[in-house]
């Protein structure tokens, strides 16, 4: 092979070579010389010339990292005697001259509190790494460790990036996260529990404990099972701790029903159906579906919630009903009394909306109604307290006096709130 050299050229921290380099092919042949067969090797046959390029890196870098910077003792307070020591490398390609290691113990966007300093000497070779121990008093106005190497400048680098490393003091709690494979059902319910994405910001170790809500003895463990044998809900606990003590925290809420009636089918469409959600957005999949009859809808929720079993709980619940009702021609007066929140909508338009957090509020609305069927959907959400949702109808056209719904609190002594004595129910009182 032949190299004819062609040029070189550096660019910042590369020595780069090209030349031409041709391959010749060679072979052996056969010959008669003086009557004998001789071998002759390496005759040349055809030859091949390539640009070829062989690149160096030429450059000074010493270095470091945040996992170079150790101390003693992990969270000193002030005037604690500790010991810092940090690994300082050579990762250039040539031996480094002597140079200034700085330590401070202050802000990480303001190092302004020395602590320590010392001098690397030189050659410091290509490759060579030294550990320097730092022992001081932790300052009153101490903060993070932050070690800085070349302080003062006098090595010349083509990159000094990593010529700065932090170590924080601050310990923070972790970030817990749970997964569960099911958040509702029927018991006996398994539940699968996962904490694997749980984390830590100082990338310490954790351990973990679970708390189930029904009583059972406790779980450690990045992953557990637990099976619940009893209705209701219950709040499970994740309790992640790092190796110095702080602690961070996640819940998860899974309902547990005994009955396969909580979702009921067929449903006549002139009965209401009632939908009901743990939520008070009507989101997601309703808990349960019932028959809630073809009367006028008086729920009056004070202690008891609409179904434990089910996983309705006393509060943060909402409920759509919908119902198909036959109406003579006329104009109805619509009256609808809410704790929270509530919206009544008729052949899909929005006849009253108030979603909103609130006492328990009456509002009416006169609507013109053709003779036939109907689609009334009455929606509501109780937020905390008190849960009411009334719903009520009469056609003004009918020659009868017009009689809201009277929902009336009635106290021990026969008063309703206003103050007026109530004997029995109210005249016309449509429950």
């Amino acid at each position: 092979m032949h190299i004819q050299c062609q040029g070189t050229t550096i660019i910042p921290g590369k020595l780069i070579l090209a030349y031409l380099s041709t391959d010749v092919l060679r072979k052996t042949e056969i010959k008669a010389i003086a009557g004998l067969q001789r071998s002759i090797v390496n005759i040349p046959e055809d030859g091949k010339t390539d640009l070829k390029i062989l690149q160096s890196t030429l450059i000074k870098d010493i270095s470091i990292s945040d996992a170079d910077i150790s101390i003693d003792f992990p969270y000193p307070v002030p005037g604690d005697p500790i010991v810092v020591n940090i690994d300082v490398h050579n990762s250039g390609d040539y031996a480094i001259d002597s140079f200034v290691v700085k330590l401070y113990a202050s802000s990480q966007n303001s190092p302004n509190n020395l602590v320590g300093l010392k001098t690397v000497v030189g050659p410091f070779l290509a490759g060579d790494h030294k550990l320097l121990s730092f022992p001081f008093n932790f300052p009153t106005n101490g903060g993070d460790i932050i070690a800085i190497i070349d302080a003062n400048n006098e090595i010349s680098e083509l990159f000094e990036d990593n010529n700065r490393a932090t170590l924080h003091l601050t310990n923070t709690a972790p970030q817990s996260r749970i997964i569960a494979s099911l958040t509702s059902g029927k018991l006996p319910l398994k539940v699968d529990l996962d904490a694997s994405g749980s984390y830590d910001i100082e990338g310490d170790s954790l351990s973990y404990v679970w708390n189930f809500g029904d009583g059972a003895p406790s779980a450690d463990g990045v992953k557990v099972s637990h099976t619940f044998n009893a209705a209701g809900v219950y709040s499970v606990a994740l309790t992640a701790v790092d190796k110095y003590g702080a602690v961070g925290t996640a819940v998860v809420s899974i309902t547990v029903y005994n009955s396969d009636n909580c979702l009921q089918s067929n449903i006549l469409e002139n009965q209401w159906k009632g939908e009901y959600y743990n939520n008070t957005t009507l989101n997601g999949q309703p808990r349960m579906i019932r028959n809630d009859g073809d009367s006028f809808i008086n729920f009056n929720w004070y202690d008891p919630e609409p179904s434990t079993i089910c996983g309705i709980s006393q509060d943060q619940f909402s409920v759509r009903w919908t119902r198909s009702i036959v109406f003579t021609p006329g104009t109805y007066r619509f009256s609808m009394s809410v704790d929270d929140g509530g919206r009544l909508v008729i052949d899909g338009q929005t006849i009253i909306d108030k979603w909103i957090d609130q006492a328990e509020t009456l509002y009416q609305a006169n609507v013109t109604l053709t003779a036939g069927t109907h689609l009334v959907i009455f929606e509501y959400y109780e937020k905390t307290g008190a849960a009411v949702a009334k719903l009520s109808w009469q056609n003004l056209q009918s020659g009868q006096k017009e009689v809201p719904i009277a929902w009336y609190k009635f106290e021990s002594n026969g008063n309703d709130s206003s103050g007026n004595q109530i004997n029995g129910k109210l005249f016309g009182d449509p429950f």
